[in-house]
């Protein structure tokens, strides 16, 4: 899980605001809340990323579980894999950064 800004902040939090923190990670997940199942070269070339940039926020964005990734059946090593957003865990996770933020001091 991310680091925390405060000891308060708890960890699904800290991976929304992780998540919208960077302006990569951000250009990434919309593109792939708007297309679903995209390879990472479609993700790149989309979003106007550079290539280890592009591949670092989809791995970030995995890591803190709002990305899923799939590989095109009956392929192996190397295969193409495709990214998804977790629509559901993105939305409950946001909403809770928003209450997080809401709280008083």
């Amino acid at each position: 899980m991310p680091a925390r800004l405060t000891p308060d902040m708890p960890p699904r939090v800290a991976a929304a605001q992780r998540a919208l923190s960077g302006p990569a990670r951000l250009l990434v997940l919309r593109f792939v809340i708007n297309h679903p199942e995209s390879r990472k070269t479609e993700v790149v070339e989309a979003t106007g990323l550079g290539t280890d940039t592009g591949y670092k926020a989809l791995r970030e964005l995995q890591h803190l579980g709002f990305v899923t990734v799939t590989k095109d059946a009956g392929t192996g090593p190397g295969a193409n894999h495709r990214f998804s957003v977790d629509s559901e865990r993105l939305t409950e996770d946001l909403a809770a950064l928003v209450t997080w933020i809401m709280q008083p001091l």
